[in-house]
């Protein structure tokens, strides 16, 4: 049986997440951008092809155990983020899912909202995204400056919203009350852009 070291087990599990959902945000969004309209972020929750793309993936990184693949750790690590990757996207596609079937049930429900465990109101909606002044600020750096995605505001005076253009924005206000094991990336929106979308969360 092999045995770790669980000592750095804390540095291990927790401290990098935000790191890696990041880049496996990054690597759907590559993907989406490549493939277009036929883009797996274009699958409904049921299609049966989700099961057939997710084994090819997972079969790649069988390859990459054996004898004639390219036998590194980079390589091993890039198959098992797409692994990721699509994993993640057929979850995301089975919550948009559910949600819209609660939405057309349940239309005026209302959820709770957090932020590091305390209620707060949150809104869902759109907005264009705007520069600011932090040197690697990072939709920057995916060219989204002007672009109008998905949000989460925490707070109407403040030009400021949490990406949700995957759901996880809103995952981490409600599920995960706004603690820090579902990291987040903070957007800046030009003012008067913000769009509400759906029934507004509110604190009880």
């Amino acid at each position: 049986m092999i045995r770790r070291d669980m000592s750095d087990a804390t540095d291990h599990c927790w401290r990098s997440d935000h790191e890696l959902w990041r880049e496996v945000q990054k690597a759907r969004e590559a993907a989406d951008r490549k493939h277009g309209e036929n883009s797996i972020e274009q699958i409904g929750a049921s299609d049966s092809r989700w099961l057939s793309i997710l084994i090819e993936e997972v079969g790649e990184v069988a390859h990459e155990q054996t004898y004639d693949a390219a036998g590194t750790v980079e390589a091993l690590r890039a198959e098992l983020i797409d692994v990721l990757s699509v994993a993640s996207a057929w979850v995301s596609a089975i919550d948009a899912e559910r949600r819209r079937a609660e939405k057309d049930t349940e239309p005026q429900e209302q959820v709770k909202t957090y932020w590091e465990g305390l209620e707060r109101p949150a809104v869902r909606g759109t907005a264009v995204v705007a520069d600011c002044d932090f040197p690697r600020y990072w939709a920057r750096e995916e060219k989204l400056i002007g672009e109008r995605i998905e949000v989460v505001r925490l707070n109407p005076s403040v030009d400021g919203c949490i990406d949700n253009r995957y759901g996880y924005g809103w995952t981490k206000v409600t599920e995960a009350k706004g603690y820090h094991g579902i990291g987040h990336q903070t957007v800046w929106i030009e003012p008067g852009s913000f769009r509400e979308r759906g029934a507004a969360a509110v604190s009880e």
